[in-house]
């Protein structure tokens, strides 16, 4: 009822309280009661229920359903299966019709599926026929596909395959397999996840994978296979932990224990050895040694001696006089012309003229006033005698 004085029923195809509900799908499209809603006539088709709201389920060859209870008088369709054919069958094998009164499949369910109206998908790493294959080496855990196993994003680290259902092989490990194992002791291959060598390195390897090479440990020892140290140290040129550094400049030999010598310049790490020589005024294969410095006048080194000796004097005279002598016919040979022959007899050049031998003379006599001129006194002859015991003993 509706109104001010509540004293008029409800139109328009409505009823209830204040009129609020809508009828439903009534005979003919007559109005349904005022106070329930129902349908005086029954439903059109396709309708049922006392109101008329309820649809008909997949009733065979598009029947009308019962308008009162919505049963098919004839079935469902298939694919529908029930009393109202509301209910959808699920994945039957080979796309068979389930059960139209309970939905059950005659002869099972199709691959990835399961359950007594197979409306259910395999789980729990679970796929195919019956759900009766594993999976479940996906990338991060993801599930396989309910009916072929594969994996949408990729396999686990260490597995491959369609279905990642197989291990890394060939020496191969982690994600897709495309890491190479290391130098694992007598080439067992590594562990297909992480690349772990089961037994250690091959000598010459280090690391957890055999991948890190050793350093130049002391006389070719091979290193540690866990951390690469070097039991006995390092050879030469080289320092650190795993003996793969090199020496730092001024530091050379053994563990580069060695400093290099401050005067050098392009000190060898091996040897010490300066490549690119010393700094001025220093010499030595490490720079070590004080260049000497020349006098600028050669003095003859004559030893001193305390004693006398007349032989030793005369001895001392001789040697003197056959240097002064081949010293003074050098001189004279150049200015004469002179030149010797095999037997070492002085033969006068042939070539000469009158009046360059008469220019050759008047040198001469130059030079014979020079040599008188230069004879020594006579207090020379005492230090003439020193020089001569010195002569004696040196000799």
């Amino acid at each position: 009822m509706n109104g001010d004085e509540c004293d008029r029923e409800c139109g328009n195809k409505t009823y209830g309280m204040e009129c609020k509900e809508q009828c439903g799908n009534c005979s003919n499209g007559e109005p349904c009661h005022h106070v329930d809603g129902r349908c005086p006539s029954g439903c059109n088709a396709g309708a049922y229920g006392l109101t008329c709201k309820e649809s008909c389920g997949n009733c065979r060859n598009g029947e009308p359903c019962n308008d009162v209870d919505g049963s098919c008088p004839s079935g469902c369709n298939a694919g529908g299966y029930g009393v109202t054919c509301k209910e959808y069958c699920g994945n039957c094998s080979n796309g068979e019709p389930c059960h139209q009164v309970d939905g059950t499949c005659p002869h099972g369910c199709d691959a990835g599926i399961y359950g007594d109206k197979c409306d259910k998908e395999c789980d729990n790493n679970t796929y195919g026929m019956e759900c009766k294959e594993l999976c479940g080496n996906c990338s991060n855990g993801d599930p396989c596909h309910h009916v072929d196993g594969t994996c949408a994003n990729g396999c686990d680290t260490g597995i491959y395959g369609e279905k990642c259902d197989k291990e890394c092989s060939n020496n191969t490990y982690g994600v897709e397999c495309k890491e190479l194992c290391g130098k694992c002791s007598n080439w067992e291959p590594c562990h297909h996840e992480d690349g772990s060598c089961p037994s250690g390195c091959n000598a010459g390897a280090y690391g957890v994978t055999c991948k890190e090479s050793c350093g130049n440990c002391s006389n070719g020892e091979p290193c540690n296979d866990v951390d690469g140290s070097c039991r006995y140290g390092c050879d030469v040129g080289v320092h650190g932990k795993t003996c793969d550094e090199a020496c730092q400049p001024g530091r050379y030999g053994i563990n580069c224990a060695k400093p290099c010598g401050p005067k050098c310049q392009g000190c060898n790490r091996f040897t010490g050895v300066c490549e690119f020589g010393c700094l001025p005024g220093w010499t030595g294969p490490s720079c070590e040694k004080r260049k000497a410095t020349k006098s600028r006048k050669q003095k003859k080194d004559v030893p001193k001696s305390r004693g006398n000796s007349h032989k030793a004097l005369q001895r001392y005279r001789n040697e003197t006089s056959r240097q002064t002598n081949s010293q003074d016919l050098q001189v004279w040979n150049k200015i004469i012309g002179m030149t010797v022959n095999s037997r070492g007899v002085p033969v006068l050049m042939m070539n000469l003229s009158w009046t360059l031998m008469h220019k050759a003379v008047q040198i001469m006599l130059v030079f014979l006033v020079y040599k008188v001129s230069m004879q020594r006194p006579s207090w020379g002859r005492v230090r003439e005698d020193k020089c001569a015991m010195s002569y004696e003993r040196t000799t």
